[in-house]
């Protein structure tokens, strides 16, 4: 029972050895922290680097917020209607994620800002007390004496001297991070538990005792050149013995060495913030739990964003529930139907695998590179690097001119489409008609069927319901190949009749526009 008990026991010492080692309780830099100076170059070295944490969050959301321009930008310069639907999930999606992740970094330079206030604030404050707070070295306490070493002399008084230290005593630089025992680059706010702060009685007015006490007999008022009294040394009297005077002065002494301060609190065995209420004393804004508080939050602030659709893979997408929301929304539903895979809408939107993705999606924005006129200026390089240095309400005016532009040419085909369904069905009623009477009324003539025939538009344009969903000389063809043909269009892994995609080419340029006014 003994030797299971001593198991047990050591069991415990090495976890608990294993867990202070994992987690330092100080960086390099707070460990060497003992005097007054030393604590505010630390906390001036501190705000720096809580200020320098956020920096790749800031890349993150500008290069999120250029993706889903630059996929936007993609979006309308194709008139493939698969891309078209790819690049505007993948530009709803970088929005979204860019919405995340500015809201994020907001409320983290907040946090970031409180702390490294309270930091800088509370060092300067504590160097100005420490120029005028005495050492402990020993309370400074002399017996006065005349001026002739002792005795009493009519028309002198006891005079007292005496020097103390100041806690600091030279001035501090607290911007030297460099070369001497605070380094910044040793400098690391992550993992930090630990600090080592001056004690609040730092800002507390010291006190002066001063002290004078008569002894002896003076009832009797001195004459003329007559001496009384003495000074008092160290409990001994000065001649003449009869009477005398004691004066001393004293500095109540407060701790002004740095003491070990947990960043945490520790509450239901877990590690929580301060929570500061404002009205007690311990909470206002020099104070070590003040500064507590606010450290604890902006080390607590996340610093992290998601990625930009165009560094990730198609997997990577694919495990995003809100890229399927994004496609299911520009398809007008809310869920996929019951036989398709969430898997395959992906596939569907963005390609079968990562080579597909990577050449119609990827390329297109990150490496493509294309000279276009935005604003009345010619700006070159590829859509990411256009969009991080276009001026962005130029950018919004390109996009919308593309959308325009486009929207027209959809309009027309859609019009030319309406104009011969109304042709076929006007031919539709008139029958057993030869070939010329056929021709004087607009038609074609249908030799095998003797009946009349709407003719084609200039572009090949159908009347609705007369289009073959898949062609046989679309199929087998590789998408750059069958986008190609005028008579086909690539959706959804299949070659098909381009007219049947014209209504769903407008209700992705209606889904442009709003993606657009979310900038």
């Amino acid at each position: 029972m003994t030797r299971r008990t001593t198991e047990v026991a050591l069991l415990l010492l090495l976890n608990v050895a294993a867990r202070s080692v994992q987690t330092p309780v100080y960086d390099t830099v707070g460990a060497k922290v003992s005097t007054v100076c030393e604590e505010a170059q630390y906390a001036y070295a501190l705000a720096q680097k809580l200020e320098q944490r956020l920096e790749p969050l800031k890349i993150s959301v500008a290069k999120l917020k250029n993706s889903a321009l630059a996929n936007a930008m993609a979006a309308a310069q194709t008139d493939d209607v698969q891309r078209k639907r790819g690049e505007r999930a993948l530009a709803a999606l970088a929005l979204s994620r860019y919405k995340t992740a500015a809201l994020n970094l907001q409320t983290s330079q907040q946090k970031t800002l409180d702390a490294t206030t309270a930091l800088r604030t509370r060092a300067a404050r504590v160097l100005a007390a420490a120029s005028k707070h005495f050492t402990g070295s020993g309370t400074p306490r002399q017996a006065a004496k005349t001026d002739n070493g002792g005795r009493f002399d009519s028309g002198k008084v006891c005079t007292f001297k005496t020097t103390w230290t100041p806690a600091q005593p030279t001035p501090c630089d607290v911007t030297k991070l460099s070369g001497g025992k605070i380094l910044l680059s040793e400098t690391n706010p992550e993992g930090l538990k630990k600090l080592k702060l001056t004690p609040d009685t730092i800002f507390k007015l010291q006190i002066i005792e001063l002290q004078a006490e008569a002894k002896g007999n003076m009832a009797t008022d001195p004459t003329q050149g007559q001496s009384y009294g003495a000074c008092i040394n160290a409990g001994s009297t000065r001649t003449p013995k009869t009477s005398g005077v004691t004066a001393q002065a004293t500095a109540v002494q407060e701790a002004t060495a740095q003491t070990d301060v947990d960043i945490y609190k520790q509450e239901d065995n877990k590690e929580r913030c301060e929570q500061l209420t404002g009205e007690a004393d311990t909470d206002g804004p020099l104070t070590q739990k003040h500064l507590r508080s606010k450290l604890c939050e902006a080390l607590g602030a996340s610093v992290t964003a998601p990625k930009s659709p165009e560094d990730e893979t198609l997997a990577a997408l694919a495990a995003d529930p809100q890229l399927l929301h994004i496609l299911l929304a520009l398809d007008g539903k809310d869920k996929p139907a019951a036989s398709t895979a969430t898997a395959d809408l992906i596939k569907h939107a963005l390609g079968p695998d990562d080579t597909a993705y990577e050449s119609n999606f990827k390329k297109p924005v990150t490496t493509q590179q294309q000279s276009i006129s935005i604003g009345g200026s010619q700006v070159t390089g590829t859509l990411l690097t256009i969009t991080a240095s276009a001026d962005e309400p130029k950018t919004h005016a390109y996009l919308l001119g593309q959308e325009a532009k486009h929207a027209l040419v959809a309009k027309s085909f859609s019009d030319q489409q309406s104009e011969a369904t109304a042709t076929q069905k006007q031919c539709d009623t008139h029958r057993d008609k030869t070939a010329e009477e056929c021709t004087k009324l607009g038609c074609n003539h249908d030799a095998e069927k003797k009946k009349l025939k709407a003719k084609l538009g200039s572009d090949g344009a159908k009347a609705e319901g007369t289009e073959e969903k898949t062609t046989e000389k679309c199929k087998g063809k590789l998408e750059d190949v069958r986008t190609k043909d005028p008579g086909c269009k690539w959706e959804n892994n299949a070659c098909k009749n381009s007219s049947i995609l014209v209504h769903k080419k407008l209700g992705l340029m209606a889904a442009d526009f709003i993606i657009l006014g979310a900038f």
